[in-house]
């Protein structure tokens, strides 16, 4: 069977490419199963201690340690190999470990904080105004008219079947179902 002569240069570009997408599938499974132990971990101990504030924050540590965890899986190379530090006038003078710990954390900081104002900050929000009056009553009026909108779906009652046409007391014509979302 004939196989194509491949260069060094194009083996090396394959083994990498394979490498990426090993790391890559490693560091969204990472990221996926620290989210989930988390929040998971999270919301147990909040129902233990029956802390309403720490159950509505379980999505938020959820968010940060996936975050976290993807960033230190992805750039684990750097650690090892370092990255390279430059002089102000921009020549490259080597590769430092310590420059690349001080990065990944500076990152894994600012991944970890950027999420807090939308996802920290809503749910109490939210949840101070399920108490205010003019919320209640805004909410019951979306609360029946969103789900009826979307959700569910009229079928006339000619259309059914006749043993549940027998079952119908009212004389609107119509029943009600459930499409799903």
């Amino acid at each position: 069977m004939w196989q194509p002569e491949l260069k060094e240069s194009e083996i090396l570009r394959v083994t990498d490419s394979i490498a990426v997408e090993k790391r890559t599938l490693i560091s969204y499974l990472g990221a996926v199963g620290s989210a989930m132990g988390v929040s998971l971990t999270v919301r147990h101990i909040s129902k233990t201690l029956q802390s309403r504030a720490m159950l509505l924050l379980a999505p938020v540590c959820g968010v940060v340690a996936a975050a976290v965890t993807n960033l230190c899986l992805t750039r684990q190379r750097e650690l090892t190999e370092g990255i390279e530090v430059e002089t102000a006038d921009g020549k490259i003078i080597g590769r430092s470990q310590t420059a690349a710990r001080k990065a990944i954390f500076e990152t894994a900081i600012s991944r970890a904080v950027l999420p807090l104002p939308a996802l920290g900050v809503t749910p109490f929000v939210f949840q101070s105004l399920e108490n205010a009056q003019w919320y209640k009553s805004l909410a019951t009026r979306i609360g029946r008219a969103g789900p009826l909108g979307v959700k569910y779906i009229a079928l006339m009652v000619i259309r059914l079947e006749p043993e549940l046409k027998k079952k119908i007391k009212n004389d609107t014509g119509h029943v009600w179902y459930n499409k799903g979302l």
